[in-house]
Order: structure tokens, then C-alpha cells, then sequence
């Protein structure tokens, strides 16, 4: 299969399956996948012994990017996605750009019950600067629920100016 020009390789790896190019395979080892061999002519990569929880791992460690962008796509093709913060918060990003809703959501929904002192910044900013009412409006209860503690934490300062504007006008409301 040709996508923009790269021809594309199926990778199988236990229950995991996805479109991987030759560019990236051949980046990887320029021998293993050129020449005739079997991969080449089936179009499919088997790695029979590798868990597939090990190869996300890998991925993750040595290409967050290529791990998010998989993900991404994954998700176009299978409407599926496991979800950890920092993964919600770029595919939320990458959700609102492109217009794609049910990740949107998907990725609201998951962030709207995992804030916490060590994300709630991220988490406020991101909801501030994508215009996503609800998952801003969680956070600030949050911070205003705990605001003794987060005024005195280093990363308070790096919420944004109109998010503290808010809390002040909701507090002296």
C-alpha cells in the first residue's frame, strides 16, 4: 500500500497491528526488511516474541513522538485508544486541531477525573487555551478547593492570567 508516496508495511505484534513504513523500518535496520525477505513480500512484520505491553513501552521510552502520532491514527482507524495524562493531553491538542469530536471528548472526559496537584497547571491551561468550558471549569474548582495548598507550589505561577483572574472574580463573588 502506498500512503504519500511511502509504502507501508503491516506490523503484528501479539494483539497489536498497525501500518508501519518502510522508511521507518529500513531507518531502524537497513538490512532486515529490503531484498526479497519475507516481510518485504507479505507485508506483514510478526515479532512473536514480544508482549505488546513491551513494544508500547518501547515506544514510548524511544519515540514519544511516533507513539503519539500512532496513537492519533490509531484512533482514527479503530476509535479505540489507551489513555494516560500525558497522552490525553496531546491527543487532546491534536483532537481539537483536526476537528476529530469523539477524541475530544474522549480525552475531556478522561482528564475532567484525574487532576491533581502534579497536573492540575497543564491540565487548566490546556482547557483555558482550547476554549473547553467544562474541563476549565473542573480545574478551577479544584484549584479553588485547594487553593492554600497550590498558591504555595512553585508551578502556581505558570497558571494562566486569565484563569487566576477567574478564580479571583469567583472567590469575591
Amino acid at each position: 500500500m502506498l500512503i504519500n508516496g511511502v509504502s507501508s508495511n503491516k506490523a503484528n505484534i501479539l494483539p497489536i497491528c498497525f501500518q508501519v513504513s518502510n522508511f521507518l523500518m529500513v531507518s531502524y535496520s537497513s538490512e532486515k526488511f529490503q531484498g526479497g525477505m519475507m516481510e518485504e513480500k507479505s507485508s506483514k512484520i510478526t515479532v512473536p516474541d514480544m508482549k505488546a505491553s513491551t513494544f508500547k513501552g518501547f515506544l514510548i521510552q524511544n519515540y514519544p513522538l511516533f507513539y503519539r502520532i500512532l496513537a492519533f491514527l490509531g484512533f482514527l482507524y479503530t476509535s479505540q485508544v489507551e489513555l494516560n495524562e500525558s497522552l490525553a493531553l496531546e491527543l487532546l491538542q491534536q483532537a481539537d486541531k483536526y476537528s476529530v469530536l469523539s477524541l475530544k471528548n474522549l480525552c475531556e472526559k478522561y482528564l475532567k477525573t484525574r487532576i491533581r496537584f502534579d497536573n492540575y497547571v497543564a491540565i487548566v491551561n490546556l482547557a483555558d487555551l482550547l476554549d473547553i468550558d467544562s474541563l476549565r471549569e473542573i480545574a478551577m474548582k479544584f484549584m479553588m478547593k485547594n487553593l492554600r495548598v497550590i498558591k504555595e507550589r512553585p508551578d502556581f505561577a505558570q497558571v494562566s492570567s486569565g484563569i487566576l483572574s477567574d478564580i479571583i472574580n469567583k472567590i469575591t463573588a
